[in-house]
């Protein structure tokens, strides 16, 4: 078994013992997010969102999921919503980003990736366009991670 299969198997078990865990919830959400089960992610996210509706976590992979799913529109009242309430950081600037650039938003994704890089400066080197729309959703590399923007609500 994929040891990412185990380690939500494992997370899913804990959450059936306190399944009102928005953290716990919020960790299922991202590991499904990873494995490219964008139903099952959307799902958990909405399900944390029940018990915090102000989570910027669960929020976070909202938008991600709506990003690989197309729904640009939604996903961008997600981004920015967090954007208004959280002292937000450069993954969900980044998802903002290309939320925009795939909305068609091309002058207002720049100004989203700027705001990235201002405070990644590793950011610098990323391109949004069509090629970036595969990557994963928040980031351009596996060392950030989906839900980045946790406690941040």
């Amino acid at each position: 078994m994929d040891p990412r299969e185990k380690q939500l198997n494992a997370l899913r078990e804990s959450l059936q013992h306190s399944p009102e865990n928005v953290p716990l919830r919020r960790m299922v959400a991202e590991s499904l997010l990873e494995l490219e089960r964008l139903d099952e992610a959307e799902k958990e996210a909405k399900a944390g969102l029940q018990y915090d509706g102000d989570d910027a976590g669960c929020k976070t992979v909202l938008a991600q999921v709506c990003l690989q799913k197309g729904n640009f529109s939604m996903g961008l009242v997600l981004a920015e919503d967090i954007l208004a309430k959280s002292d937000a950081d450069d993954t969900v600037w980044l998802l903002h980003a290309r939320l925009l650039q795939r909305a068609g938003q091309a002058d207002e994704a720049q100004a989203s990736l700027r705001r990235a890089i201002a405070l990644n400066p590793a950011l610098r080197e990323y391109e949004l366009g069509e090629q970036s729309a595969d990557k994963s959703p928040a980031a351009p590399d596996p060392g950030m991670r989906a839900g980045s923007a946790r406690g941040n609500a």
